[in-house]
């Protein structure tokens, strides 16, 4: 686990994937809290992106020139695909 400090959370980026130019906007960026290391390393994309509290904020998905951490907001993949992270409870359940 690398802990870190999102310090953008509006980040252009354009990815060029499989010989192709996307379009990333409004991606989160985030720096290591520690100096001496990248917030991502290679084999890192699809892990999640958690606040202090532990829940998930983000999908990381990639690194900047200069070690920076690329994830994606949340809700966007969730709504996606169609999925909650936390269940719903049938009714009569609390």
């Amino acid at each position: 686990m690398t802990a870190g400090v999102v310090v953008d959370v509006a980040f252009p980026d354009a990815p060029f994937i499989e010989g192709r130019e996307w379009i990333a906007t409004s991606q989160l960026l985030v720096d290591s809290l520690d100096p001496q290391l990248n917030f991502t390393a290679r084999g890192d994309s699809g892990a999640t992106l958690l606040d202090g509290a532990g829940h998930v904020v983000g999908l990381v998905w990639g690194a900047t020139m200069h070690g920076q951490g690329l994830a994606c907001p949340i809700q966007p993949v969730l709504d996606c695909l169609s999925v909650s992270l936390i269940p719903e409870l049938p009714q009569g359940y609390a």
